[in-house]
């Protein structure tokens, strides 16, 4: 069986040994334009209010275990990657 690829726990892996790694917390997240995408759609669907989807416009944070990170596109990251800073 193949694994599915979790958006938001990479993310929140990826923050927490950021912080551990670096010794403070990331302040900006960058991920890729098909990601970003992801992120809204998963944010729609959080939002749902019956049949009805709410909430699908640009996303600039993302709430992580710690903290809000600003959230930017990079065009030049693979889809599954991330980059923290």
């Amino acid at each position: 069986m193949s694994q599915v690829f979790d958006i938001i726990e990479q993310i929140n892996e990826r923050v927490a040994e950021y912080a551990e790694r670096i010794g403070r917390r990331a302040f900006t997240l960058s991920v890729s334009p098909r990601s970003y995408r992801r992120l809204i759609e998963l944010k729609a669907q959080a939002n749902a209010i019956g049949n009805l989807i709410i909430g699908c416009g640009p996303l600039e944070e993302f709430e992580t275990v710690v903290g809000n990170l600003r959230i930017i596109i990079d065009e030049t990251l693979a889809d599954t990657d991330i980059a923290l800073a």
